[in-house]
């Protein structure tokens, strides 16, 4: 017959493990992108964070040699922090024409963050804190490989 552990000899091994992990001198996993793109992406995700804006609106579009109708614009609508409708010229956007797109400020954030490493350029709205416009040049001195999101029309409905 084999035997298994009880949930009382499994939290005493998790106390006795996480014990030696906060005796631990060895240098925790890095959090997160550092440096300065990084750092004031942080500072301006906290200052769109303080105003607890969960319901929105606003167009993005994506500036590259793309087709139109992968270009945009496309108007946005975010309900308590999900994109719940992304349209094009007055109907639903097609899904492989905006997988890619950010959808949320959040999403936009996150577009700077995981590209730190290649220097994004990124404006940020001054009131709100949201990136207004992020260039990315993935391969420097390469043709064709630019690509700018630019977010406009903001917009909180009323008691949004």
């Amino acid at each position: 017959m084999k035997r298994t552990a009880g949930p009382l000899a499994i939290l005493a091994s998790l106390a006795f493990a996480f014990g030696l992990a906060a005796c631990s001198t060895l240098t925790p996993a890095t959090l997160g992108p550092r440096g300065p793109i990084a750092d004031l992406a942080a500072g301006q995700r906290a200052l769109w964070a303080s105003q607890a804006i969960r319901s929105y609106t606003f167009t993005v579009e994506r500036q590259s040699f793309c087709p139109e109708d992968y270009r945009g614009p496309f108007e946005v609508t975010v309900i308590e922090g999900a994109a719940t409708s992304v349209t094009y010229q007055g109907g639903p956007a097609l899904v492989d024409r905006v997988q890619d797109l950010p959808k949320t400020m959040e999403a936009a954030f996150d577009l700077v963050l995981v590209n730190v490493a290649i220097e994004p350029d990124v404006v940020y709205d001054d009131r709100f804190g949201f990136p207004l416009r992020i260039a990315l040049d993935p391969i420097k001195n390469g043709i064709d490989d630019e690509v700018t999101y630019v977010i406009s029309n903001f917009g909180v409905p009323a008691g949004g």
